[in-house]
């Protein structure tokens, strides 16, 4: 096993940096085109064995020091009664965003285990092949909110910003949720006795659009929740401090 990475992450001496890219696997890469003229990008991150394939395809040729699971921030959306689908041109699409508090009361708490079992399984696959350690990812609440509430990309973020100044108490449901179910995504993963060691990344995403005032004074929930399914998630993992996190703008879900 090549533990480069995980010796850095833990501020170990290491005989050069390790080195790894976000999105080290997409569109730059002819094996990966081949695989998107069959599948959408939904069925990739949905099929464990395509998944597997694409994770490990930038290993293949570049020999990075770890491999990134390939899937999608948003793919917990859809247990939780938020379906969408990735739209050429306009990345990820809600098809029925939420606008309202009795739409956040729909939302249902799901067992990962079951609804996010193909994530699993991929996992349990890629431990047979990888001798590098495997980094996976979770967006933030406020990022899964903002796609769940725009219905998609957005620049100015007014909805969501809306539902969070005149509706409080639904807001801090709905980022309680989301701090729940990303909390329990990224701490089941290591329930599987023969998983590859793991980095897990909770990413910032759209979270850079409000001010400190905005996350503190308006929304604690917001403020402490991205913290509180990130130190959920450390307690079984291993986290880089200050390496691999992602930027907001690699955060963002997109046509890959």
């Amino acid at each position: 096993m090549n533990d480069r990475f995980l010796r850095a992450c833990r501020r170990e001496a290491v005989d050069c940096t390790p080195v790894w890219f976000m999105r080290q696997a997409g569109r730059y890469m002819a094996e990966y085109r081949a695989l998107r003229e069959k599948h959408t990008l939904l069925q990739i991150c949905r099929t464990p064995e395509l998944a597997v394939e694409v994770t490990l395809q930038p290993i293949r040729a570049f020999g990075f020091d770890a491999a990134i699971l390939f899937s999608d921030l948003l793919i917990p959306l859809a247990p939780l009664g938020i379906p969408f689908d990735f739209r050429a041109g306009d990345g990820p699409v809600i098809e029925t965003p939420l606008r309202s508090a009795d739409d956040v009361a729909a939302l249902r708490r799901f067992d990962p285990r079951q609804e996010l079992g193909m994530v699993l399984e991929a996992i349990r696959l890629l431990r047979r092949e990888l001798e590098v350690p495997l980094i996976g990812f979770a967006g933030a609440p406020f990022t899964l909110a903002s796609y769940a509430i725009e219905g998609g990309h957005s620049t100015s973020f007014a909805r969501t910003k809306a539902l969070m100044y005149e509706d409080p108490a639904t807001w801090h449901r709905l980022a309680e949720l989301l701090a729940e179910v990303v909390a329990d995504s990224t701490t089941c993963a290591p329930r599987w006795p023969q998983a590859p060691r793991r980095c897990s990344s909770s990413t910032p995403g759209s979270a850079h659009s409000t001010r400190p005032t905005t996350a503190s004074s308006r929304c604690p929930t917001c403020a402490t929740s991205s913290r509180r399914s990130a130190t959920a998630a450390s307690r079984r993992s291993t986290s880089a401090p200050g390496r691999g996190t992602c930027s907001p703008s690699s955060a963002r879900p997109a046509e890959r």
